[in-house]
């Protein structure tokens, strides 16, 4: 009972010390990111000092994002769109069975960025690419793949499997 009598006595003598903020300027307020403002709550805009994000500083990251629908990381809630941010399907699965076809049978990458071939069969695959691209032996249960600098159309083919696709890399802006 005695410890339980002090520790009330000192929440109640530390609550005593806490006083809030105030303005040099008594008819001044304070607004929610804590800088003291000449107006009155229905004469101006309360919050003008917050940046696009609601926040009381420089930093926009809470509400930059990848918002393009293509992507597979879109984030519909962001406000600012930040296409470095975005990532796109860019594994081409290669599978055996009834339907071997790719589905579906292009994928949209953006340059700088990597298409991966994903070797799901028992056995060694050779993925052909157009152009200068050469080709890519895969193992079997592995994947392989090939770095995509610029914008344009890779068109492959699996003679394996009888598979062929388009690999389009496009810039989203």
């Amino acid at each position: 009972m005695r410890y339980m009598l002090l520790i009330t006595l000192l929440f109640i003598i530390s609550c005593d010390n806490i006083e809030p903020p105030r303005c040099q300027i008594e008819s001044w307020i304070i607004d929610d990111c804590g800088i003291c403002r000449e107006c009155e709550l229905e004469e101006c805009n309360w919050n003008e000092t917050m940046n696009t994000c609601g926040g009381c500083d420089d930093d926009l990251s809470s509400c930059t994002g990848c918002m393009d629908p293509e992507a597979i990381n879109t984030e519909l809630d962001m406000i600012i769109h930040d296409e470095s941010t975005c990532d796109y399907d860019n594994f081409i699965n290669v599978l055996s069975g009834v339907n071997t076809s790719i589905e579906p049978d292009y994928k949209i990458i953006r340059p700088g960025r990597a298409a991966y071939f994903v070797n799901n069969l028992d056995y060694l695959i050779t993925v052909h690419l157009n152009d200068d691209l050469g080709s890519l032996s895969i193992s079997p249960n592995q994947q392989g793949f090939i770095l995509l600098e610029e914008e344009g159309l890779i068109q492959y083919n699996i003679i394996e499997e009888n598979l062929s696709g388009i690999i389009l890399i496009q810039s989203y802006e």
